[in-house]
């Protein structure tokens, strides 16, 4: 079995982290999953199960939507769907996820 591990970011006071406004990102690196036969436990870290798929970068600026590999090969043709939804609900932001095959 493969876990992906994600490092949670804490804040270094106990207050919240706030948003910062910055202008849309250009190309985002997703972190790569680490191969393991077993997953540790610590506070400080959250896991997921990997699943058969795609992992995809969106970048969303109201109706222009680009989505992208981890590579920054284009997925826009390969999932029209989604990218066609992402335009219908307009929306600024960037996000990286996992597209089933």
């Amino acid at each position: 079995m493969l876990f992906y591990v994600v490092r949670e970011k804490k804040s270094p006071s106990k207050k919240p982290l706030k948003a910062v406004r910055s202008p849309m990102p250009k190309d985002i690196i997703p972190m790569s999953m680490v191969s393991t036969h077993e997953a540790f436990n610590h506070k400080d870290w959250l896991f997921e199960l990997k699943w058969d798929g795609f992992r995809a970068l969106a970048y969303c600026d109201g109706s222009d939507v680009k989505l992208r590999s981890k590579n920054s090969q284009s997925f826009n043709t390969k999932f029209q769907a989604i990218k066609r939804e992402l335009e219908m609900i307009n929306i600024k932001l960037s996000s990286t996820g996992r597209l089933p095959c």
